[in-house]
Protein backbone atom coordinates (compact mmCIF):
# COMPACT_ATOMS: atom_id res chain seq x y z
CA UNK A 1 0.00 0.00 0.00
CA UNK A 2 3.03 2.68 0.03
CA UNK A 3 2.83 2.91 -3.93
CA UNK A 4 1.13 5.80 -3.78
CA UNK A 5 3.29 7.43 -0.99
CA UNK A 6 6.49 6.24 -3.28
CA UNK A 7 4.59 7.81 -6.41
CA UNK A 8 3.54 11.23 -4.84
CA UNK A 9 7.48 11.62 -3.35
CA UNK A 10 8.70 11.16 -6.71
CA UNK A 11 6.16 13.27 -8.68
CA UNK A 12 7.20 16.10 -6.42
CA UNK A 13 10.79 16.24 -6.62
CA UNK A 14 10.65 15.92 -10.19
CA UNK A 15 7.84 18.70 -10.58
CA UNK A 16 9.90 21.03 -8.30
CA UNK A 17 12.96 20.63 -9.97
CA UNK A 18 11.18 21.14 -13.50
CA UNK A 19 9.17 24.27 -12.47
CA UNK A 20 12.57 25.67 -10.33
CA UNK A 21 15.39 24.96 -12.24
CA UNK A 22 14.15 24.21 -15.57
CA UNK A 23 11.30 27.04 -15.75
CA UNK A 24 13.88 29.23 -14.25
CA UNK A 25 11.44 30.60 -11.80
CA UNK A 26 13.70 29.45 -8.60
CA UNK A 27 12.60 27.63 -5.27
CA UNK A 28 9.64 30.21 -4.17
CA UNK A 29 6.64 29.77 -2.15
CA UNK A 30 4.11 29.61 -5.24
CA UNK A 31 6.36 27.11 -7.04
CA UNK A 32 6.12 24.73 -4.34
CA UNK A 33 2.75 25.08 -3.83
CA UNK A 34 2.32 24.19 -7.47
CA UNK A 35 4.62 21.38 -7.26
CA UNK A 36 2.49 20.32 -4.33
CA UNK A 37 -0.69 20.44 -6.52
CA UNK A 38 0.97 18.68 -9.41
CA UNK A 39 2.13 15.93 -7.87
CA UNK A 40 -0.96 15.43 -6.24
CA UNK A 41 -2.62 15.08 -9.55
CA UNK A 42 0.32 13.14 -11.35
CA UNK A 43 -0.12 10.49 -8.24
CA UNK A 44 -3.65 10.41 -8.64
CA UNK A 45 -3.75 9.86 -12.42
CA UNK A 46 -1.45 7.24 -12.40
CA UNK A 47 -3.02 5.07 -9.52
CA UNK A 48 -6.50 5.63 -10.86
CA UNK A 49 -5.21 4.62 -14.42
CA UNK A 50 -3.99 1.85 -13.20
CA UNK A 51 -7.07 0.62 -11.00
CA UNK A 52 -9.19 1.11 -14.32
CA UNK A 53 -6.84 -1.58 -16.04
CA UNK A 54 -7.32 -3.55 -13.27
CA UNK A 55 -10.79 -3.25 -13.27
CA UNK A 56 -11.51 -3.97 -16.92
CA UNK A 57 -8.84 -6.83 -17.20
CA UNK A 58 -10.13 -8.59 -14.11
CA UNK A 59 -13.86 -7.87 -15.44
CA UNK A 60 -13.51 -9.26 -19.32
CA UNK A 61 -11.80 -12.29 -17.52
CA UNK A 62 -14.83 -13.37 -15.35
Amino acid sequence: MEVPYILLAVSFIMTLFYVAIFLGEGFNGPVIIASIIESVLIASVAVFGNELIKQFTVKRLE
